[in-house]
């Protein structure tokens, strides 16, 4: 008999989820999302190419979000999110092949974010907000510094949490010439490209 009442309260519960859990029709309050893609950032291509001259400066980042979307209205929500962008660079340098090298950049990249979405569930959307960046590489030769850039984008979401985003993030950062001290500031954003799911 208690194996009974057991089992139909767990009928009952999972009964009772299943109608107050949220489906992607239904938007929960906060919704965690992860989403990669690519950045093309010609600036950094530009500026790394002119301090690498015997070296390769790559011409896009790859990268990572992590997100949450916070909704306050229909149509209103607060997007907070964490980039990590990637990339490497091949140092050659005239001495000799031994003296070749390839390093690794890194972005890290927190940001805050409202959007307007023009429908349920399946919309178009605006996202845009600040964003400030960390930055960590530049090889043998230079030294990078972030500050406090901003990204748009126009996204869609699909019925099943899938949202794919296109857009432009703008990263200024102050780059430090190792061998002479020069300073320069480089836009290391771009156009890009994400595809990702929200929970």
């Amino acid at each position: 008999m208690r194996i009974n009442w057991i089992a139909c309260g767990t009928v009952a519960g999972a009964f009772v989820m299943m109608q107050t859990t949220p489906t992607h029709g239904e938007e929960a309050a906060f919704q965690p999302g992860i989403e990669i893609g690519v950045l093309a950032s010609p600036g950094f291509h530009s500026y790394m190419g002119d301090l690498h001259s015997n070296g390769k400066a790559a011409s896009a980042w790859m990268n990572v979000d992590i997100s949450g979307q916070i909704h306050l209205g229909d149509n209103l929500s607060l997007v907070p999110a964490v980039d990590f962008y990637a990339n490497g660079n091949s140092d050659s340098y005239e001495n000799s092949y031994s003296d070749s090298t390839s390093s690794m950049n890194y972005l890290w990249v927190p940001s805050v974010n409202a959007r307007y979405s023009f429908g349920k569930p399946s919309a178009f959307y605006l996202q845009a907000g600040p964003n400030f960046t960390f930055a960590h590489g530049g090889g043998r030769e230079a030294d990078f510094k972030g500050g406090v850039g901003g990204a748009a984008a126009l996204g869609f979401v699909f019925r099943v949490g899938i949202e794919l985003d296109v857009g432009y993030t703008y990263l200024p950062i102050d780059v430090t010439k190792l061998s002479d001290g020069t300073k320069g500031t480089a836009n290391f954003g771009g156009p890009f490209l994400q595809l990702g799911y929200r929970f």
